[in-house]
C-alpha cells in the first residue's frame, strides 16, 4: 500500500517473472490469461491514479476511542463508506487510512445504545504478508458486506483465499 520506492532490480525481476508466467499461461489457459493481464493493467492504473490523487492528502489524524487510547498519526484517507446498519439500527462509518510508514488504520464510527458517538481504531503494522494485513483490516471492519464492497471497488483488493 505504501508508496515507498522499490529497488529497480527487484521490480525488473518481478516483471520478468510475470512475462514468463503469462507466456506459459497463454498456451495452457488461453483467453483467461489475457483477461487476467487486462485486470492487472487496470489495477495498476487505478493504483497510480489513487497515488497521484493522494499525494498531498497527508494530515494529522486523531481517533479518540470510546473504549481505548486515542490513536494519533500522520496519514491519508484512502477510502471510506457510510451506511445504516439494519441489525443494530444505527449509522456506521468505516474509514481506512494509510500512515506515512505504510501502516493501515481501520476506523469504525457509530452511535452507542446510550446515544454517545464511538470510534474504534485498529492499527495494522505492515508485514511481508500483504493478504494477512488486508484480512486484519477486514476483521476490524467485522467483514461487513459494505466493507468488502468498499475495498474491492475502491482499492481493488482481492479477498479470496486460494487453497491447494
Amino acid at each position: 500500500m505504501s508508496n515507498e520506492p522499490i529497488k529497480p532490480e527487484r521490480y525488473q525481476h518481478r516483471i520478468d517473472r510475470v512475462v514468463k508466467t503469462a507466456a506459459e499461461a497463454r498456451d495452457i489457459v488461453g483467453q483467461e490469461a489475457s483477461n487476467i493481464l487486462a485486470t492487472c493493467e487496470t489495477l495498476l492504473r487505478r493504483a497510480m491514479s489513487r497515488a497521484k490523487a493522494l499525494e498531498d492528502a497527508w494530515r494529522l489524524v486523531e481517533v479518540p476511542q470510546h473504549f481505548g487510547p486515542t490513536i494519533e498519526f500522520t496519514g491519508r484517507l484512502i477510502c471510506e463508506t457510510s451506511f445504516p446498519d439494519r441489525r443494530e439500527g444505527r449509522q456506521v462509518t468505516l474509514e481506512l487510512y494509510e500512515t506515512r510508514a505504510g501502516a493501515l488504520v481501520a476506523v469504525r464510527a457509530f452511535q452507542l445504545l446510550d446515544g454517545d458517538d464511538s470510534e474504534e481504531a485498529t492499527v495494522v503494522i505492515p508485514t511481508a504478508d500483504l493478504q494477512a494485513d488486508r484480512f486484519a483490516v477486514m476483521a476490524a471492519f467485522k467483514w461487513h458486506t459494505e466493507a468488502k464492497k468498499m475495498v474491492r471497488n475502491r482499492l481493488g483488493w482481492d479477498l479470496r483465499v486460494e487453497v491447494e
